[in-house]
Order: C-alpha cells, then sequence, then structure tokens
C-alpha cells in the first residue's frame, strides 16, 4: 500500500520514478546471487504489478552490485565472483523483461558500471568525487560502450564542507554532465536524515555522520544553500 501511494502521488505530480528492486538483499541464508525461487517470485509480482504504470521510468536491478565483487577499495566483498554477480544480472534483466515490456532496465553500479551495458538500456554509475575525476570515469564507460549514460547518483556531505563547497561540487557536476550530453543527473540526496529516524529499533539515536549529511535541503526542510544558485549550471 505505501508503494502504491508513493507511485500514485509521484505520478500526480509529473515525476517518473526509477525503483531500485535490491538495495540491501539477503546474502547469507538465500543469497541473491544463487537466485533463489522466492526472490524471482518477488520481483516478478512487483514488476507485474506496475508494468502498465506511466508513473515509473525504469527498473535498477542491483543497487552498487558491484561492490559485492570487491570493486569498493577496503570492502572485502562476498563469496561471489564478478562474473557470477554480472550473469545473475543478465538472467534477472531477461526475467523482467519477459513480464514487463514497458520499462527500461539498468543497473546502479559503483565502480565498475561498463559491465553492466550488455544487460541494461542505459548505463547509471554513482560518483562521490570531484569533478575530474567525474571526466576519468565517463572516459573509461565510453571505451567499454556506447549505451546511454545516466549520472544515477552524485553528492556531497556538508558533515565534511560547507553548503556553499556543497553547492559549488554539484554545479560542477552538473555542467560536467550536461558537457558531456548524458541522459540526465540525480543528486543524492534531498534531505539529510535525522538522528532519530535513521535508527531501529525505535525510540533510539544514531551516531552522527557524514552519510546523515547528503542532503540540499536539511533534516528540517529548510535548503542549506539558496536553490536558485544551486542549479545555476542547469539553466
Amino acid at each position: 500500500q505505501r508503494l502504491d501511494g508513493i507511485v500514485r502521488n509521484a505520478g500526480n505530480a509529473g515525476f517518473r520514478l526509477i525503483i531500485t528492486l535490491n538495495d540491501l538483499p539477503d546474502m547469507e541464508d538465500y543469497p541473491l546471487y544463487t537466485n533463489p525461487l522466492h526472490t524471482q517470485l518477488q520481483t516478478i509480482f512487483i514488476v507485474e504489478r506496475y508494468r502498465d504504470e506511466a508513473a515509473i521510468l525504469a527498473w535498477d536491478l542491483r543497487n552498487e552490485g558491484d561492490i559485492d565483487y570487491g570493486s569498493k577499495q577496503g570492502y572485502l566483498g562476498t563469496e561471489f565472483n564478478r562474473e557470477q554477480v554480472l550473469a545473475w544480472l543478465g538472467e534477472t534483466a531477461d526475467m523482467v523483461r519477459r513480464v514487463d515490456e514497458n520499462h527500461l532496465i539498468t543497473a546502479g553500479w559503483l565502480n565498475d558500471a561498463e559491465a553492466t551495458a550488455p544487460y541494461v538500456d542505459f548505463v547509471s554509475f554513482h560518483h562521490w568525487e570531484d569533478a575530474d575525476s567525474f571526466r576519468n570515469r565517463l572516459n573509461t564507460i565510453r571505451v567499454g560502450t556506447d549505451t546511454p549514460i545516466l549520472v544515477q547518483e552524485f553528492g556531497y556531505s556538508t558533515f565534511r564542507m560547507s553548503s556553499e563547497e556543497q553547492a559549488a561540487a554539484i554545479n560542477q557536476i552538473i555542467r560536467e554532465s550536461q558537457a558531456q550530453g548524458l541522459l540526465g543527473w540525480m543528486i543524492w540526496t534531498a534531505f539529510d536524515f535525522p538522528l532519530d529516524r535513521s535508527c531501529f529499533p525505535s525510540p533510539c539515536l544514531s551516531e552522527d555522520n557524514a552519510e546523515h549529511h547528503f542532503g540540499i535541503w536539511s533534516s528540517y526542510g529548510t535548503p542549506k544553500y539558496p536553490l536558485e544558485l544551486l542549479f545555476a549550471a542547469s539553466d
């Protein structure tokens, strides 16, 4: 019911959604990349439910799945290797396409986005560094594929910098995205996370850290920096 409401309200407001089907999956009891039947059935249920929904732009099959085969420095990864994760991605893409011919497919990878190109309709990558490394990453992706590219997640935490510095960094990526002719850009995230809403079970308080401060609005709903200046590059 909550997801129905989000999709309905987004459509009424003129938004188009990219829905992530697997964000924090089971990696121990029924590991995602063994493609357990109940996970397949859950995916089919969701995709069938919304296959005629105009408010949905695309299905994102897995959030940062390349981390699971060790693409992030300092992350130990899992028992699954690159070939196993990409095989799962291909199988899941085929399954979703059989159920839903109306929506695009992507997979938001962190450091190895070009690897998803054979399986998706557009490549999605996440970026948390500066504009120079952004250009280098685009060059790497384009060497591997001519599939259209979306900057699906990028952002900067005001836990580490001022709101003015955050706005300047965001503007650099927006300008570069437009200059490079990408499909678009998506800032992560809209609002800071209140410490009493990001812990479980409630009532409790999370330890404050950078993850709570990537919003371009504060947790109180006020903009951190004048929005007309923040988005100057998109005019």
